[in-house]
């Protein structure tokens, strides 16, 4: 009998409470489940940011190789021609260049609406390079739409700018101008 009231009043005052609800457990795991969703975005969105630095760096190095390689080219197919500026009016290859090979272009304007996806070890990258005429005036405006020039007009500088991507996001974009030599000589 003294044993009954014991437990009694234990049971009236929660002592004999040793396990938990489900209701209780069920609150633990989803609180457990947001913790460890929260923790993986954030070693996620880390892991990303930490990355992102090094494909930049990839990216500029791949578009300064490809534009030392542009600006190592003369200006125009008809440089060598001519002395008055009459140069090319389309932008692009020529007859006998292939942007598929490009040991055969021989000028600036050849690497115009290049585009290439590199391969190992730069799976996933892409460069491509735009070339347009452009007036000393506005080296940043083009004066056409790149791949064409105006009849009545005789540039002498082109803008040329090389885009690096990968995995759909550009990673580096390099521009510069690229004079003829006639217009060396009128900057000096």
């Amino acid at each position: 009998m003294i044993r009954n009231t014991i437990l009694s009043k234990c049971q009236k005052r929660g002592y004999l409470q040793r396990g938990t609800s489900l209701i209780e457990l069920i609150f633990v795991v989803v609180l457990l489940a947001a913790m460890v969703l929260s923790f993986t975005k954030l070693f996620m969105d880390v892991s990303v940011t930490s990355t992102s630095p090094q494909y930049r760096l990839t990216g500029t190095l791949l578009a300064q190789e490809l534009m030392e390689e542009i600006k190592s080219r003369r200006f125009d197919e008809n440089e060598a021609k001519t002395a008055d500026g009459n140069w090319s009016k389309t932008l692009g290859t020529d007859s006998g260049e292939t942007t598929g090979s490009r040991a055969s272009l021989d000028d600036v304007d050849d690497y115009q609406g290049l585009s290439e996806n590199l391969s190992t070890p730069f799976n996933g990258f892409s460069r491509s390079v735009s070339v347009a005429y452009v007036n000393q005036d506005s080296l940043n405006t083009p004066l056409a739409i790149p791949g064409t020039v105006p009849n009545d007009w005789t540039p002498d500088y082109k803008r040329v700018q090389v885009t690096v991507s990968q995995g759909g996001s550009q990673r580096a974009q390099l521009v510069t101008i690229v004079g003829s030599a006639k217009s060396r000589d009128t900057l000096y």
